[in-house]
């Protein structure tokens, strides 16, 4: 009878330590395993999916600088800008849209310009160079940087990025 006892007190006990029905999300949310999200929803980079498939690295992971003399270290997790050896701006990647060439970041506690806001940062390939927009820098939420203006990248040499032309990343 004891030996019974000990047996499903065990057994509940690994049941309810056991976290394989849910997922953690975005900001600490939680959803049910085997949930589906709709068609053309966005991950967090890096977020692991069904069957265990990691989703599409971001393409542009790297060092740069741009055409005036800032730093920028992309990884999964940041975008990283300095300028000319001065305080770092750090954005955490939250979500990224590879088809449509942009993420949404979190600027960093610590940025000298608009500290804990959002930030949308997009990307295009023109003549076979790497241009960037950080058009929103200052949004309220994460949902309303992704609604934000979406630059024109037809021509990013000249314009698209609100009155200026984007920014040109060379790589180092």
């Amino acid at each position: 009878m004891l030996l019974r006892a000990l047996f499903i007190l065990c057994s509940l006990f690994i049941i309810a330590c056991d976290d394989s029905s849910s997922t953690e999300t975005m900001a600490g949310e939680e959803t049910m395993a085997g949930e589906e999200t709709m068609a053309g929803e966005e991950t967090m980079a890096g977020e692991e999916t069904m069957a265990g498939e990691e989703t599409m690295a971001l393409e542009i992971i790297g060092e740069y600088e741009d055409d005036y003399m800032t730093s920028h270290i992309i990884t999964e997790e940041t975008w990283t800008q300095t300028y000319m050896g001065g305080m770092p701006s750090i954005f955490y990647i939250r979500s990224i849209n590879h088809e449509a060439g942009y993420l949404i970041a979190e600027n960093d506690e610590m940025n000298e310009y608009n500290p804990s806001l959002w930030s949308r940062i997009d990307w295009t390939y023109a003549n076979e160079e790497l241009w960037f927009c950080q058009l929103t820098f200052d949004a309220e939420s994460a949902e309303a940087a992704e609604a934000a203006e979406t630059p024109d990248s037809s021509d990013p040499s000249a314009s698209g990025c609100g009155m200026f032309p984007w920014s040109k990343l060379n790589e180092l």
